[in-house]
């Protein structure tokens, strides 16, 4: 297995692209009889790692293992944790003038001395 990783760190050091090099550094790699899993955290990881059409042959070929299989799967545990943004509501006009008229009442009796309409 360690072999594996070796050939398969080997491989990322060549991509160019970050998001394949990415995906290739967050896989997780089992070994399983003559089946390589390769466990991923999103399907976009996952079709990254696939477009990659040399990977296999390349794996193979270090290994001298010119059998081996390789499988995908999503495990959705490995994806990146995001954190929840909190919207800022948008205050309307009238709220606006509500909250200005409530930190200073002097702001409607100007209103009201010119003769000024709320929108």
């Amino acid at each position: 297995m360690e072999l594996i990783y070796e050939i398969w760190g080997k491989y990322a050091k060549k991509v160019t692209s970050p998001s394949v090099k990415n995906a290739l550094k967050n896989a997780k790699l089992s070994l399983n009889d003559e089946t390589l899993l390769i466990t991923v955290g999103t399907g976009i990881s996952e079709n990254n790692i696939r477009q990659e059409s040399d990977l296999p042959h390349f794996i193979r070929q270090e290994c001298n293992y010119s059998s081996l299989l390789i499988a995908y799967k999503v495990d959705n545990d490995l994806a990146p944790k995001t954190e929840k943004v909190e919207t800022k509501k948008v205050s309307t006009k009238k709220e606006i003038w509500e909250q200005m008229k409530k930190e200073n009442p002097l702001v409607d009796q100007l209103r009201e001395t010119l003769d000024l309409k709320p929108d």
